[in-house]
């Protein structure tokens, strides 16, 4: 077999592939053969039709499907034998078939890059400090206790900062709603029933400073600008008026911090203000835990990339730009945010994705190639430990979730996000986050943020 590479661009080959005459002389044969075992001719029992018969009957077809077999067989020896790293399927093109003489085809590849890797085992991570103090504990236990608070009407008296307004409310600029000149802001444009805390920083700048001194059923109107680097770029430095209802004025009372509150808030769980506790200040080490983590993952990332400089296969950028806005369009879509929203941003959300698109590719292959150097491949526990901290994205129990990750070949996905999770333990342990341990040696959970990346699309 006659094997020509030619390099179209950066991370993309044609291989033109030519068959010898008695290599697919053997293939028409065996295509024959197989035709012939399943061939229903008029005169004869289906499958004991002369081969000849069958042959000349089933030209077409048997021609066919030989050219399929052989094309796609010739096309992954030539790939093994060349040692090409394909990252894209092959775009198959000009297939020449000569009876009795040969069989050519060219087909279209996208490969990974080629590059030198980094010291990957001395970048400087910050080690960050975990520690969670009282007063942490406090201020967690004190957010947690705000949402048991009850509200109270208070006596008859003017509104004033640090009440709980019930108010109705319609702005307009220039007598036109506030969601005709932005569709996505209807919730600034009017609310019959919107609980306002007063204090400086409540929904609009100046907003709740303007109705101190409002009595219940009074009706004021108010000028607010908005700022001029509002998000809703349509309202950003207008002037609209409030038309405002005051229905009532409530006070906030917090319950009292005790044994009877840590068992509300914990259901239960933990019968004892110590002991909510206690299990608060591990939930935040926790959570302290993760964050720095993420912190020390993303150094790592920015440091590979800097030092890495490659070329990067056009077509796995593209799809993963895509699939970057097809996420970004959904999320915001389940917000609320009409079509018309989105776009207006479409030039911003495409660059935005690009960007990222070229650094997950990227970061993608230098993992990979730091996997391969240090033989990282995950285990069988591996695996079933990923799919555990996987299943309840999808409210199935484990056996289940693994199951239909069989059922929909997705196992393949699971292996690399575990691959590459299990290689970025690594990185973090050999630049001094942790004590260095071999690779082999690693089981790592899946962080959070791979779990929530991966899930939608690994079953």
């Amino acid at each position: 077999m006659i094997v020509t590479i030619e390099e179209v661009a950066a991370c993309r080959k044609r291989l033109k592939i030519e068959v010898p005459a008695d290599r697919v002389t053997a293939a028409l044969d065996k295509t024959t053969d197989e035709f012939a075992r399943q061939a229903r001719v008029p005169g004869f029992r289906p499958g004991h039709a002369p081969r000849n018969v069958v042959r000349k009957r089933f030209a077409k077809d048997i021609e066919a499907e030989m050219q399929r077999t052989l094309v796609s067989e010739a096309y992954k020896e030539a790939v093994r034998d060349r040692k090409l790293k394909v990252v894209s399927d092959p775009q198959v093109e000009d297939v020449q078939y000569h009876a009795g003489v040969s069989l050519s085809f060219s087909t279209l590849v996208d490969t990974a890059p080629e590059f030198p890797l980094p010291d990957y085992k001395s970048i400087p991570l910050e080690k960050l400090d975990d520690t969670i103090t009282d007063e942490d504990v406090d201020k967690a236990l004190e957010q947690m206790r705000e949402t048991r608070a009850d509200f109270q009407d208070v006596e008859p008296r003017p509104l004033q900062m640090g009440d709980f307004a019930i108010i109705g409310y319609t702005a307009t600029h220039f007598g036109q709603p506030l969601s005709e000149i932005e569709p996505a802001a209807k919730n600034l444009s009017e609310n019959p029933n919107f609980w306002l805390w007063m204090k400086d920083d409540s929904f609009l700048p100046q907003f709740p400073q303007k109705l101190v001194g409002m009595n219940i059923g009074d009706r004021w109107s108010i000028l607010i600008t908005f700022p001029e680097d509002f998000p809703r770029g349509a309202l950003a430095g207008k002037e609209c008026q409030y038309n405002v209802e005051l229905k009532q004025i409530k006070n906030r009372v917090l319950p009292a911090l005790d044994d009877t509150l840590a068992e509300s808030i914990s259901e239960g769980q933990e019968k004892t203000l110590e002991g909510l506790k206690t299990k608060l200040r591990e939930n935040l080490i926790q959570n302290k835990r993760n964050s720095n983590r993420k912190k020390q993952r993303d150094q790592l990332y920015e440091a590979l990339l800097n030092q890495v400089h490659c070329e990067l296969p056009e077509s796995l950028v593209e799809q993963e730009r895509d699939d970057i806005i097809s996420n970004i369009v959904q999320q915001n879509q389940q917000r609320g945010i009409p079509v018309a929203a989105l776009e207006e941003k479409k030039a911003e959300m495409i660059e935005s994705a690009s960007k990222s698109a070229v650094e997950s590719v990227k970061i993608n292959f230098i993992l990979g190639r730091i996997a391969e150097e240090e033989k990282i491949e995950p285990s069988q526990n591996d695996l079933i430990n990923a799919a555990i901290a996987m299943a309840p994205q999808y409210g199935m129990e484990p056996g289940k979730f693994i199951e239909q990750l069989q059922k929909n070949n997705a196992v393949p996905g699971l292996y690399r996000l575990v691959a590459r999770e299990k290689t970025v333990e690594f990185l973090l342990r050999s630049n001094g986050v942790g004590e260095p341990v071999p690779a082999e040696g690693l089981t790592p959970a899946l962080s959070e943020e791979a779990v929530e990346a991966a899930a939608p699309a690994t079953v």
